[in-house]
C-alpha cells in the first residue's frame, strides 16, 4: 500500500499522481498544497505551527493534534502513522527546499523507513532522494542532469549499470566519491551488497 505525505515546504514536487487506494496525509503545512492541488486527504496532522490559521476547523476528515513539545517532526509522525496501517511504500511531498535541517530531518526519517522494511522517496521541484539497502533497485531517469551516490553507512559495496560511471564501486562515509554521476540509459540499474545507499537525482 502507498501512503502519500505532504510536507510544508514551498518545494512541492508533486508530479500530479495520487495512485488508487493511496492513503493521503497532510503534514501540517502540507494541508496547504492539498488545497492548492484540490487533493483529499485521509488524515491531517501536525502541532499546526507552520500552517497559516493553525488547526484546520469544521472539516469532516480526521485532524491529529500534536504537541510542540515532541521528540517527532510532523513528518515523521505521518510515517509513523501511514507504518501503522500496512503502508510499504512512502511518497513525500513537499519536504525538500525549505528549511536545511527540515531536509537533512527527512532524510533521516527515509533511513527509519528503510529500517521498517519499507521503501521511502522524497520529491522536490528540483529532483529526488531516496535511500536503498541491500538487493537490486531501478532508478529511472526522469530528465535529471545529475545522479549522485553517498554512502549512509561506515561503506557501501554496490554495483552499478546505467551511469556514466559504472562497475563495482565502493563508497565511503567520509569521502564523497559519487557525486554528480549521470545517466547513460533512460534507467540505472543498482545492486547494493552491503550498506545504505543515498541516491540525490538533480534535473539540474
Amino acid at each position: 500500500m502507498i501512503c502519500c505525505i505532504f510536507g510544508g515546504s514551498e518545494d512541492c514536487g508533486f508530479e500530479g499522481i495520487i495512485p488508487e487506494d493511496a492513503y493521503v496525509i497532510a503534514a501540517d503545512g502540507g494541508y496547504r498544497h492539498c488545497l492548492d492541488l484540490k487533493i483529499f486527504p485521509d488524515l491531517i496532522l501536525g502541532d499546526f505551527d507552520s500552517l497559516e490559521g493553525g488547526k484546520p476547523e469544521g472539516l469532516s476528515l480526521p485532524i491529529i493534534s500534536a504537541s510542540r513539545d515532541k521528540d517527532d517532526t510532523d513528518t515523521m509522525l505521518a510515517v509513523k502513522d501511514g507504518l501503522s496501517r500496512g503502508c510499504t511504500e512512502f511518497r513525500l511531498y513537499g519536504v525538500m527546499g525549505g528549511r536545511l535541517g527540515h531536509t537533512a530531518a527527512n532524510i533521516q526519517t527515509l533511513c527509519y523507513i528503510l529500517e521498517q522494511g519499507a521503501e521511502g522517496k522524497l520529491y522536490g521541484d528540483s529532483g529526488s532522494i531516496t535511500l536503498l539497502g541491500s538487493g537490486k533497485h531501478r532508478i529511472i531517469n526522469d530528465n535529471y542532469r545529475y545522479i549522485s551516490l553517498f554512502s549512509y553507512s561506515e561503506s557501501v559495496t554496490l554495483f552499478a549499470k546505467g551511469l556514466k560511471y559504472s562497475g563495482n564501486i565502493t563508497l565511503k562515509e567520509d569521502f564523497p566519491l559519487g557525486v554528480s554521476n549521470e545517466f547513460t540509459e533512460n534507467s540505472a540499474e543498482i545492486e547494493v551488497f552491503q550498506g545504505k545507499l543515498l541516491v540525490i537525482c538533480e534535473k539540474q
